[in-house]
């Protein structure tokens, strides 16, 4: 692999006339590796699990029952905004996924790429009751 990263230098030092010595080479070759091997794809879809917080409540406070927390998102295949909810190859259909969905990876002109979901087991329903049960 690396000796395919120096053939590559080789041909665009040669092209462009450059002459510098092998441990140059190597060092540019070994940067063009590092590039690639180092760096996310932002095309495949993510997990990220969202922890959230202990909150220490005060000792006098109001009580607040929580009776039903619903998922409303409406999920759109190709949406015009960025606002709105869409899953990769248009897997809005599927229920399992649109309820672990929190975001979508987007690219420097707004191009949606690959999504990010909550774990399997853990949806955003439950997240966020668990958040409003601390906080509250």
């Amino acid at each position: 692999m690396i000796g395919l990263a120096i053939d590559t230098v080789d041909r665009v030092f040669l092209t462009y006339k450059v002459q510098w010595g092998r441990n140059m080479k190597s060092r540019i070759a070994m940067l063009i590796l590092s590039c690639l091997l180092f760096s996310g794809c932002a095309l495949t879809r993510g997990e990220v699990d969202i922890a959230v917080p202990e909150i220490t409540n005060p000792d006098s406070s109001v009580v607040v029952k929580l009776t039903e927390i619903s998922d409303r998102r409406v999920f759109e295949k190709n949406p015009r905004k960025a606002n709105i909810p869409s899953l990769k190859d248009g897997e809005i259909s599927d229920s399992s996924v649109t309820k672990r969905a929190v975001a979508r990876k987007r690219n420097a002109f707004g191009a949606a790429l690959g999504d990010i979901l909550l774990p399997k087991g853990r949806t955003v329903e439950a997240v966020v009751r668990e958040a409003l049960v601390k906080a509250l």
